[in-house]
């Protein structure tokens, strides 16, 4: 008896009927039902994966080359990260005070950017107070203060900026606004001049 009869309510044989019910009942989650071929009854299988899926390695994604080409798998692509950095390369000496004062600067273009600055600070009187923020000329991202506890003492300022969004091409700068005068940026440390400890970065996110 066909499967073709029991479909169109030919069958004549309750127990084919049965027979085919079961069949078609069989099979586990995303099993296909799959001919046999040669007459032989059809049978729930899992599908075959094309060629091409199986040829991978773990992690790689499948690929099309566009136009006609067949699809491969490939690694997927890692872009290469957009960045903006500068170091302060002279002490920045004497800071004129409640004025802010350009310490280092980068460019940056268009874009979503994270950015994040720190400079050394030494004063050479204490009790005085400096502000520290990072600025494009029209927007403050990011601001800190410190206040000298001694004489040519180093005071370190960090700033993780808000991300900086921008339609065009700026300068960034980061700068600091002393209460009064003596405040000195400097481009390396005193104790054994590391340098790069004042500066500015960035990394574009978008």
């Amino acid at each position: 008896m066909s499967l073709h009869a029991v479909t169109n309510g030919d069958a004549s044989d309750a127990s084919d009927v049965n027979q085919y019910k079961t069949l078609l009942q069989g099979g586990t989650a995303g099993q296909v039902l799959t001919s046999a071929g040669g007459g032989a009854d059809p049978a729930y299988a899992n599908p075959a994966l094309p060629a091409v899926l199986s040829s991978g390695t773990a992690g790689q994604v499948l690929t099309s080359p566009g136009g006609s080409g067949p699809a491969t798998m490939q690694n997927l692509p890692y872009p290469t990260p957009t960045t903006a950095s500068a170091n302060l390369g002279s002490d920045v000496t004497g800071m004129t005070a409640s004025t802010w004062n350009d310490i280092v600067s980068v460019s940056l273009g268009a874009g979503t950017w994270l950015v994040w600055a720190g400079v050394v600070l030494e004063n050479t009187s204490s009790g005085q107070a400096c502000d520290v923020r990072v600025y494009d000329g029209t927007t403050e991202f990011g601001a800190a203060a410190v206040t000298a506890t001694a004489a040519s003492e180093e005071q370190t300022v960090t700033i993780a900026s808000d991300l900086v969004v921008e339609v065009g091409t700026v300068t960034l700068k980061l700068q600091a606004n002393p209460s009064a005068s003596g405040w000195n940026a400097l481009a390396a440390t005193n104790a054994t001049t590391q340098p790069k400890c004042t500066y500015i970065r960035a990394l574009r996110v978008a």
